[in-house]
């Protein structure tokens, strides 16, 4: 977009600190109220919304320019540490009290070596590899963010106890 490099990183240190702290806070406030009433299946809902809010910040910044992809990095990071949040305590409570550290665990390492290690390489391959726009293979990661949601939802809903009432759930 034509900035300097420190103009990037204070905007990006500003908009990670507001806009995912605020994730963070409502999407784990969010979180808790849907456990306590509907249990890991409530939960679920909240990973779906957002893996569709990815999506749409993958939409934005891909295809749009200026203000809206600036917007589309306040959604991401919004959403990325919110499902964070949300994505910590269902592992902690499927695992249980015996083994949520091993849940944990196993959590972090999908979690660096796929997002963090695997998330990076293999978009930089697909840019070098294409002869797409960014923005067309940020659309096309975005599109494909959905199914992947449904999925995760399903797994979820299908290998957690439905509560029979929300007093059970808490």
């Amino acid at each position: 977009f034509g900035l300097p490099t420190g103009a990037i990183g204070a905007r990006m240190g500003l908009i990670t600190i507001v806009t995912g702290t605020l994730g963070m806070f409502v999407i784990g406030a969010w979180t808790e109220r849907e456990e306590k009433l509907r249990g890991p299946r409530g939960v679920a809902r909240i990973l779906v919304a957002a893996f569709l809010g990815f999506a749409a910040a993958g939409l934005l910044i891909g295809l749009g320019d200026g203000l809206l992809a600036w917007a589309g990095v306040c959604l991401f990071y919004f959403f990325g540490l919110g499902f964070t949040t949300s994505a910590s305590a269902i592992v902690l409570r499927l695992g249980g009290s015996g083994r949520s550290g091993l849940f944990a665990a196993a959590y972090g390492l999908v979690i660096n070596v796929c997002g963090h290690g695997l998330g990076p390489l293999g978009f930089g391959a697909a840019m070098d590899g294409s002869s797409l726009s960014r923005g067309a293979v940020l659309a096309i990661a975005a599109a494909s963010v959905a199914p992947i949601a449904a999925l995760a939802a399903l797994v979820v809903s299908l290998s957690s106890p439905r509560p029979s009432s929300p007093a059970q759930a808490v």
